[in-house]
């Protein structure tokens, strides 16, 4: 299960602490935060499924000379 966090911005000093007013730019504006989460959320959802199944998509024959990592590789940095 993949999820979207739309109280965001309440990390962004120490995510982003060279913006932290990021923080409250996006508190006083919930439209633009959530088309922020509306955008980055499937993005980032389809960043880390492409991860997860690096390696072998849909089987292609192409792909046998890239191994497919251990998931608790990839998982282990996600």
């Amino acid at each position: 299960m993949l999820a979207v966090d739309s109280r965001f911005h309440e990390h962004i000093p120490q995510i982003l602490p060279i913006r932290p007013e990021m923080k409250e730019h996006f508190e006083s504006e919930p439209a633009q935060r959530e088309a922020v989460t509306a955008f980055n959320g499937p993005l980032q959802a389809g960043c880390f499924i492409l991860v997860v199944d690096i390696g072998h998509p849909a089987g292609a024959p192409a792909f046998d000379r890239m191994p497919r990592p251990a998931h608790e590789y990839v998982l282990g940095w996600a």
